[in-house]
């Protein structure tokens, strides 16, 4: 049995799963060095009792875990390289077998090395057996650093043993591989238990045990993640931190750049696993540990290897800090640790080789699809020109996939210089830009773009730089609605094929911005064919499609056909939905569409509610082009005064006059929308005009007057109470009152009743 150390942490959970389970035949303990198997064993082998000897009616109650146990013997054989003999393996199981269990005839079991290998399995093996059910049927027997074992004759032993053992007895096995056996076969019959990497990594409470224990501090939580993410809960290396840390006064600054650039880390990883592997698989290891992910046929293409599948199946059944990343075991990624320590390997023995190792994975994922992981690599080998061309080429389609931090990454990579230089990268960022909220880099990045010109279509689908400064113009509007319209029409124009809109999306993001210019203008009919155009072709596209049904479903409101934008606006918010991006600033328009909707219905506290969500997600990012903004202030102060919240009103009005004043020029409609709302308001706080209410809130304000209780008014209503909750609600919220008796009051001053 081996010796614990010092003070280990128990591990609880994984002993109470290994104590509770007496019936259990076989344990496997898979895992690679380093994450306490032997231990484990140990902890375990405690549970069962301070006695080693066995008794058939002994029980002992264990103190930790509810439940009588079995005292039960327990054999440890600690394995070793000079045990993978047939005769040799056998002997050592019997002789720890017998010192756990003195009432097994050892002698009976002895033989000399010159007997022939056939009495193992024939003769001794079964005699064993024989012994075990007679004098210790409860036995469990744990056999540790299996990974020693490669024999096949051993495995057949452990084989014979699974086999034969009595069905109260368990047999363990700690080991850094799988072993040779019917591990398929245990599993369809349940007569296995298996912990494997991840059962055995340390959770955080233990880790904070173990840095109180062994380092002396009480880490706080940010600390304590940031350990545990850069261990992935590795018992070792915890370990090695936890002692590091003592006598430490600043344990934070310490475990900062705790990692494979540590000495002792990159010294445990190198004697413990490195130095035991064949140069072929070492050299492997660190040309494929400049991959953050990887597959079979991207490791053949970077590594220069034919056999890069059976490489992997072996470096995974060997444990070696493989982490399957899908549950068909294609792609992997290292254990972080491991891998930085792969990398720091490969910048010692072929730094020259690095580069070009970049750039074979970046044509690999480009020729199998994986965009943003070409552009990364091709960054990484400094093939800037490579990554500009990606870029240009691709970057639309992470802005629409609302992914533009990813773009900014890249193009930060790249420099501000480099992107000076180049009008593809320079259009790119001026998109970003703007969509973050940062008008004045956007029209720089716009301006530079022009004047360095480019010769005939770009990259990315769009016709011309004079297509890209069109489109741009026409989408966010920043110079006012008569540029805006000018530069929707020019756009339009110049993107005029539908058939390149199935391929990239500027002939739709084209007709979405003449459709939606041509609503801002007030001439909706000419809105609509640009905007049926766009939702046909941006069907590929989720962020244009919801762009191209919101504006669609406002402009066929305005003309009258209600059902109609009813439908649009449900498809779009479906979409919003289905697409994840309901706290997206850039779909916002969705919910203007759905709450105009709403208050063609009547339903304007649903339609307040959109609105009043639309415009704060807009008000989250400073700097976004003004006019979705725009739309749902003036709805949404128009929603608020119906309802009678006139300071509210007010304010919002104030918020959209405010917003309209950065706009050049053209606003003519949206000024003389908050034109009229300024009228009506001024009106209702002059004269105190009465709200309008509907029919419905007339009929429930009547019945208010007496002394019905609601579930009454909503019997003579005939709805339910909860509808009459509603109308009573929207009537006090409209009245600008708290109660019954001060709605009966106030309608009566203001003439309703």
């Amino acid at each position: 049995m081996p010796r614990l150390s010092e003070e280990p942490i128990e591990r609880s959970a994984l002993l109470q799963k290994l104590v509770e389970s007496p019936r259990t035949p076989f344990v496997l303990i898979c895992a690679p060095v380093g994450y306490g198997k032997s231990t484990l064993l140990a902890q375990w082998s405690s549970q069962q009792g301070s006695s080693q000897q066995w008794s058939s009616h002994k029980w002992s109650t264990s103190a930790r875990y509810a439940g009588a146990v079995w005292d039960r013997p327990f054999v440890t054989v600690a394995l070793e390289s000079g045990d993978n003999d047939p005769f040799s393996f056998f002997a050592t199981i019997v002789r720890s077998v017998e010192r756990a269990c003195p009432d097994v005839d050892s002698v009976s079991l002895a033989r000399s090395p010159e007997s022939p290998q056939s009495d193992i399995g024939k003769v001794l093996l079964p005699a064993l057996i024989d012994e075990i059910i007679t004098n210790c049927p409860h036995v469990i027997l744990a056999l540790d650093n299996y990974q020693e074992i490669t024999e096949p004759e051993c495995h057949e032993q452990v084989a014979y043993l699974l086999n034969h053992l009595p069905p109260s007895a368990c047999l363990a096995l700690a080991t850094r591989t799988d072993p040779p056996l019917p591990l398929a076969r245990l599993r369809a019959c349940g007569d296995i238990m298996e912990l494997r990497t991840d059962d055995l990594h340390f959770a955080r409470d233990e880790v904070a045990q173990l840095v109180r224990r062994f380092g002396g501090h009480q880490l706080d939580e940010p600390d304590l993640d940031n350990l545990l993410e850069r261990t992935e809960g590795w018992p070792a290396m915890l370990c090695l931190a936890a002692r590091l840390l003592t006598d430490q006064p600043d344990p934070a600054r310490l475990l900062q750049p705790f990692g494979a650039k540590h000495r002792h880390v990159v010294d445990y990883l190198e004697e413990e696993v490195l130095r035991h592997l064949p140069g072929e698989v070492q050299r492997f290891l660190a040309r494929t540990s400049i991959l953050d992910r990887f597959t079979a046929p991207l490791c053949d293409a970077v590594a220069r290897t034919t056999n890069s599948a059976d490489l992997l199946n072996g470096l995974e059944r060997s444990n070696l800090f493989l982490v399957p990343l899908d549950g068909v075991r294609t792609w992997y990624r290292y254990h972080n640790l491991f891998g930085q320590t792969l990398r720091q390997q490969l910048a010692r023995s072929e730094p020259e080789f690095r580069a070009n190792l970049h750039q074979k994975a970046s044509a690999w994922y480009e020729r199998n699809g994986h965009t943003g992981d070409a552009i990364e690599h091709a960054l990484a080998a400094g093939a800037t020109d490579r990554a500009i061309e990606l870029i240009a080429r691709h970057w639309s389609h992470y802005v629409y996939q609302g992914e533009l931090a990813t773009i900014r990454g890249w193009l930060d990579a790249l420099g501000e210089d480099l992107t000076n230089r180049s009008p593809l990268t320079a259009i790119c960022a001026a998109w970003v830009a703007s969509l973050s909220g940062d008008r004045l880099g956007g029209c720089r990045w716009l301006k530079i773009a022009e004047r360095l010109g480019h010769p005939g279509p770009l990259p990315d689908g769009m016709q011309s730089i004079q297509g890209a400064v069109a489109l741009y113009q026409g989408t966010f509007g920043f110079d006012g609605l008569t540029k805006m319209l000018a530069a929707a029409r020019t756009a339009a124009d110049l993107h005029s094929d539908p058939i390149s809109g199935h391929r990239s999306p500027w002939y739709a993001q084209a007709r979405v911005a003449l459709g939606y210019s041509r609503y801002l203008a007030g001439d909706a009919r000419a809105a609509v064919r640009p905007l049926e155009r766009a939702v046909e072709a941006a069907a590929a596209f989720p962020v244009l499609r919801i762009l191209a049904l919101s504006a669609l479903s406002l402009v066929t409101g305005d003309l009258g056909r209600a059902a109609q934008a009813a439908d649009l606006a449900t498809a779009a918010q479906e979409l919003v939905i289905s697409s994840g991006l309901n706290e997206s600033s850039e779909v916002t328009l969705a919910q203007v569409a759905q709450a105009a909707a709403l208050v063609r219905n009547g339903q304007l506290l649903r339609a307040r509610q959109e609105l009043e969500h639309a415009v704060r997600l807009r008000r989250t990012v400073i700097g976004l082009p003004p006019w979705p903004t725009l739309t749902a202030l003036v709805l949404l102060t128009r929603v608020v005064l119906i309802l009678g919240d006139r300071d509210d009103a007010r304010a919002l009005l104030n918020e959209a006059t405010d917003l309209l004043d950065t706009v050049p020029d053209g606003a003519s409609q949206a000024k003389a929308a908050l034109a009229e709302i300024e009228r009506r308001l001024a009106d209702a706080e002059y004269s105190g005009a009465a709200p309008r209410l509907t029919d419905r809130e007339e009929a429930v304000l009547r019945l208010l007057q007496g002394s019905l209780p609601l579930r009454d008014v909503a019997a003579q209503l005939f709805v339910t109470v909860n509808t009459v909750k509603s109308h009573t609600r929207l009537i006090y919220r409209k009245l600008g009152v708290s109660s019954r008796n001060e709605a009966i009051r106030r309608a009566r001053e203001l003439g309703l009743l």
